[in-house]
């Protein structure tokens, strides 16, 4: 019973004041007036008019003006950090606007590391992807024309018997 009611106090933030009608959710089986007079004559808590007192609260437990100055401080501080972050992805997100002559989309630089755009154009690009396609060409497909049978055959790679076979049509039945 006395764990619950400090538990419920810090809860409430009562400072280890528990009304008496609160004292039956302090144990299972409601409130338990052996265990409520035992804690009394133990010098654990005092019986006032309409409520209990948890004796020496502020020696053990945070008083309820600490713990909302705490709180109040940890929204703060969240508050500010999620502003900070909020701050850093703007300036991460490039933002798009259509480009008025050609009807296209174009990035704005922010979204670049330093602010700068890529130095390659189009055609340089264009021009690393036949030179990829050239050090590895496609594999060409023979068709067996007597099964319907399709294997690859990488060029430059011998192949032995039982090449892999990528498709083989259903027979006619």
């Amino acid at each position: 019973m006395m764990t619950g009611a400090l538990m419920w106090s810090a809860e409430q933030g009562t400072d280890g004041q528990i009304p008496i009608r609160s004292l039956r959710l302090l144990h299972p089986d409601g409130t338990d007036t052996s265990a409520v007079n035992e804690l009394i004559d133990a010098k654990v808590w005092e019986r006032q008019t309409d409520h209990v007192q948890v004796l020496n609260w502020e020696q053990t437990q945070s008083l309820a003006v600490d713990v909302e100055w705490q709180r109040e401080r940890n929204r703060n501080k969240n508050k500010a950090l999620r502003e900070r972050e909020r701050e850093k992805s703007r300036a991460r997100t490039p933002s798009f606007t259509e480009d008025s002559m050609t009807g296209q989309v174009t990035e704005d630089m922010t979204g670049h590391p330093g602010g700068k755009a890529s130095a390659r154009t189009g055609q340089d690009l264009e021009a690393q992807v036949e030179a990829k396609t050239a050090d590895n060409p496609p594999p060409q497909q023979i068709v067996n024309q007597a099964t319907g049978e399709v294997t690859d055959v990488i060029p430059g790679v011998p192949q032995r018997d039982g090449a892999v076979t990528r498709f083989r049509p259903r027979e006619a039945s």
